[in-house]
């Protein structure tokens, strides 16, 4: 399914402490015809769901913290109030979670 797809990535299941090879995300499909009976060297009986992930990965929450990061919101603020004298009309956030918005 879908699902079991997605939980199949190897940021879930290093999550979980399963290895998985990089690339992986790439071709999912090859736990689904792996003719040894295992998905990449984990049995498939090992396989994540939705009811096998752990619970603390499922509630896990981050946060980006600190000094930048609280500068950026009163920028932004500044930025949408629209009468400004700062050298620039937009932020691009920058943080972990979303190196592609800087190309």
């Amino acid at each position: 399914s879908a699902m079991l797809r997605l939980l199949r990535l190897p940021l879930v299941a290093s999550l979980v402490g399963l290895a998985v090879p990089a690339g992986a995300e790439k071709n999912s499909s090859t736990c689904d015809a792996n003719a040894k009976g295992d998905c990449f060297g984990v049995p498939l009986g090992k396989q994540l769901t939705i009811d096998t992930v752990p619970k603390k990965v499922l509630e896990a929450e981050y946060a980006v913290r600190g000094e930048i990061v609280t500068r950026s919101f009163k920028l932004d603020k500044i930025l949408q109030e629209g009468n400004h004298s700062l050298p620039f009309d937009e932020l691009v956030p920058c943080n972990i979670g979303n190196p592609q918005a800087v190309g």
